[in-house]
């Protein structure tokens, strides 16, 4: 599997190279944009090397999932312009966003040695609210960065509240699916 998350790693800064290089477009907001991809790339590695005498670490597994989702939001929604050309592209990515911060959740609770499988209705509550948490910091986050840099990627010029609840609704039904599989993978292991 690392050897999997280093080509996916190393194709897709090659995309995104490629994409500055054909791109007539640069601006300051471009080129940070493309610049910041490579350290949000390597987030799984560094939080290794920094916690490397811990037990926290984050598996081959999870840094690949991670790498997927950061391909289809950062590379091909935020830096190739799919948000902008995909009406609905948005909207998925924050579906993926809920699923994906779903699945971390259990993560977590082992990690601080809190997870317990029989408890079951505190882990969909658990999984739910940490994925509804991480959408909101997300979003009082775009908020944040629209106030510093003047721009609008919450698109409250355009469409007010819509865009922010739609996405925080995108990232708890991905949850909810992330908390029915979590349910059904719990019965089939138990047999119930």
């Amino acid at each position: 599997m690392k050897k999997i998350n280093n080509i996916i790693i190393i194709l897709s800064l090659i995309v995104e190279l490629i994409y500055f290089i054909m791109n007539p477009i640069i601006t300051v907001d471009n080129i940070l944009l493309l610049l910041s991809y490579i350290p949000v790339i390597f987030i799984p590695r560094i939080f290794n090397f920094i916690f490397k005498k811990s037990k926290i670490k984050i598996t081959d597994d999870i840094e690949f999932v991670y790498l997927i989702f950061l391909i289809l939001a950062f590379l091909f929604g935020s830096i190739m312009g799919g948000y902008s050309k995909i009406y609905w592209y948005d909207s998925f990515t924050h579906l993926l966003s809920g699923v994906f911060t779903a699945f971390m959740a259990p993560i977590l609770l082992k990690w601080l040695n809190r997870y317990d499988k029989k408890d079951i209705v505190f882990n969909i509550i658990y999984i739910i609210l940490i994925t509804l948490s991480v959408a909101v910091l997300w979003e009082c986050t775009e908020f944040t960065i629209d106030k510093i840099l003047g721009t609008d990627t919450q698109k409250v010029l355009t469409t007010g509240v819509n865009d922010t609840m739609k996405d925080m609704i995108c990232a708890l039904v991905g949850s909810v699916l992330y908390s029915i599989y979590y349910l059904y993978s719990l019965s089939k292991k138990s047999n119930i």
